[in-house]
C-alpha cells in the first residue's frame, strides 16, 4: 500500500508539472518583412 501511494504521489507531481508550464512565443520580423524597413523582436 505504501508503495502504491509513493508511485501515485509521483505521477501526479509529474502531471502537475507538465500542467503548470509556461509556453513561449517570439515574433521576429526583419527588414525585408517589414513594410518601413525596420526590424522588431518581442
Amino acid at each position: 500500500m505504501n508503495r502504491l501511494f509513493k508511485v501515485v504521489a509521483l505521477v501526479g507531481a509529474f502531471v502537475a508539472g507538465i500542467a503548470t508550464a509556461d509556453a513561449c512565443t517570439n515574433f521576429i520580423v526583419t527588414r525585408g518583412a517589414s513594410t518601413d524597413g525596420s526590424n522588431m523582436v518581442t
